[in-house]
């Protein structure tokens, strides 16, 4: 069981990471068309890189072996309009990260939030559910980590998991406006913020 070292007192909030806090889909998006010769938009982004590719699995595994041993993590840039908000809702909640990423990036991800977002999160934990795009038998959800955590909020860009933790109990801000999180109507309990000044009347109302 994974224990978070929150105050008592505060509610917790977990946050994404990826085009939550770090524009992460535009840096892929620009490694991919440089590297593979592709001619993505940030419109065609989704999560599922085989398909984004029209490659294989084994295929899509290589490219993404390749670019999450690149160093191309580490040059992805903050939102500007993040950094505000969050020391605004430290005061008043606990902050901690949820992340799909695969676990091998772990070092890279903590140095990477140190350097932008030093001394705001209690904690990182890797929900791991890409470790390979073949295997997918025994992969923790996002919704696994926020229970075992006892998160109160979710905020985080994919709809999939706000919907699942909304179904745990767990309030949830699909965060941003992008091509892979549109829905015509939203689950109870998910509400959808654009941006962090959204976010931060969005808590502001608790």
């Amino acid at each position: 069981k994974r224990q978070c070292k929150h105050d008592v007192m505060k509610k917790t909030i977990a946050i994404d990471i990826d085009d939550v806090l770090a524009l992460t889909a535009q840096e892929f998006i620009s490694y991919s068309n440089n590297t593979w010769g592709t001619k993505l938009t940030i419109e065609d982004y989704h999560e599922h890189w085989a398909k984004l590719w029209g490659v294989s699995n084994q295929e899509a595994q290589k490219r993404s072996d390749h670019f999450h041993g690149s160093g191309a993590l580490d040059s992805v840039r903050p939102r500007s309009d993040s950094l505000i908000a969050l020391r605004s809702l430290k005061r008043k909640y606990d902050l901690v990260l949820v992340t799909s990423r695969r676990s091998i990036t772990q070092g890279t991800t903590a140095q990477w939030i140190q350097l932008h977002y030093p001394d705001l999160f209690l904690e990182i934990h890797h929900a791991d559910m890409w470790n390979t795009i073949t295997d997918q038998s025994n992969h923790v959800t996002k919704r696994d980590v926020l229970e075992q955590i006892g998160a109160h909020y979710l905020i985080d860009d994919h709809l999939k998991h706000c919907k699942a933790a909304a179904e745990a109990g767990i309030d949830a801000v699909l965060f941003g406006n992008y091509s892979w999180n549109q829905a015509e109507i939203l689950p109870p309990r998910v509400v959808r913020c654009v941006d962090w000044q959204e976010v931060l009347a969005y808590f502001e109302t608790k």
